[in-house]
């Protein structure tokens, strides 16, 4: 009747379900598919369990776990309580198995409605001997259900909270109702003191990552009175509030010294990245300045070539002028022989000259 295809699909009853994790305003059991809210390893830490008579759910969603449950448990009879709308199809589904007469669902009931609780149960199922409380997973709700379905469950019954450790949970979704909640954890915390303190009532406390199982002693009482936790458990030296309110100051502080820590490693690291920019911009200057006076170097030295080479053409053209005047004088026939030889010496050093420019302005 219960077949496991993986880890996160089946069928009951031939229905196949599907464990869903996200989407649960939209996630609906229907007469043709059945959501559940817990893989299969959840369910088969419940199947190493002595199998139960009559099991309280609180908190049903959409019915998945309970037609699972069912079906572990053919014996059993069920009463689940939930706060949200009827789903026609789940009871549907539930008068198809033929199982009206084990599983009774009451919708419209809040967990925290002591009277409304106890209404149902002395109607429905006095005395179960498991309760299962898989509802807000909220410390104040959970702690007053506990307080008033405790008592009524049979000596040596189970108490369930599951989800105890959703505040622990590394991949815990950041769900807006739960900011700013007390964790589940403080509850269970709690009832560990109380298997220290009245061990006649609460026997033991066994936990897991999935949920904390509360033993109650099998000498304790039915009783259809509300209990007080606190009164179950006495606490010496530190008080626990006291402790708790220590523990959260000091992890605001160390909170707020990480806050102010990042605060100045972000204004550093602006002002890093700032001076690095600064930094980027002289470099950018500087190589801009470089190449200015590069390029006003490379035009002076063009210039100066230039004006060179003019100089070296004007000083040509002069000599070559004295050379040609000289030349001239010294065969001038009206000129005196010693006068002409002097204007030729002349001329011949003019002619070296011509060449030494001739040269130099080719160079």
């Amino acid at each position: 009747m219960l077949k496991w295809y993986d880890e996160h699909h089946g069928k009951v009853h031939g229905v196949p379900f599907s464990f869903v994790q996200d989407n649960f305003d939209q996630a609906k059991t229907t007469q043709d598919h059945i959501v559940v809210l817990k893989p299969k390893s959840f369910f088969d830490k419940y199947a190493r369990m002595e199998p139960p008579s009559c099991v309280l759910e609180v908190g049903v969603f959409e019915g998945g776990s309970l037609l699972i449950l069912a079906t572990m448990w053919p014996d059993a009879r069920f009463l689940g309580m939930d706060l949200r709308n009827q789903n026609d199809d789940l009871l549907s589904l539930i008068d198809r198995f033929g199982w009206a007469d084990r599983i009774d669902i009451e919708y419209g009931v809040d967990q925290t409605d002591r009277e409304k609780v106890l209404q149902l149960l002395d109607e429905k199922m006095p005395t179960p001997d498991l309760v299962i409380d898989d509802a807000s997973h909220l410390y104040q709700p959970s702690r007053k259900t506990f307080e008033t379905v405790f008592p009524r469950l049979a000596a040596g019954g189970k108490y369930i909270l599951e989800d105890w450790g959703w505040a622990h949970w590394r991949s815990w979704p950041s769900f807006a109702h739960y900011e700013g909640q007390t964790p589940l954890s403080n509850m269970v915390w709690e009832l560990v003191m109380c298997s220290a303190t009245s061990p006649s009532i609460v026997e033991d406390v066994w936990a897991n990552s999935e949920f904390a199982i509360i033993h109650k002693a099998l000498t304790a009482p039915c009783s259809s009175e509300p209990v007080s936790l606190s009164s179950l458990y006495t606490c010496r030296g530190v008080d626990l509030d006291e402790h708790l309110i220590g523990a959260l100051a000091e992890r605001d502080a160390v909170s707020t010294k990480l806050e102010a820590v990042s605060l100045a490693l972000g204004v550093a690291s602006a002002e890093r990245d700032t001076g690095l920019a600064e930094r980027d911009t002289a470099l950018a200057e500087r190589d801009a300045a470089l190449a200015e006076r590069d390029a006003a170097i490379e035009n002076f030295n063009r210039a100066d070539r230039d004006r060179r080479a003019r100089r070296s053409r004007l000083a040509y053209w002069i000599d070559y002028l004295d050379f040609r005047i000289h030349l001239f004088l010294s065969r001038a026939s009206f000129a005196p022989k010693s006068f002409r030889e002097r204007f030729a010496k002349a001329a011949q050093s003019r002619k070296r000259a011509c060449y030494k420019d001739t040269n130099a302005g080719s160079s």
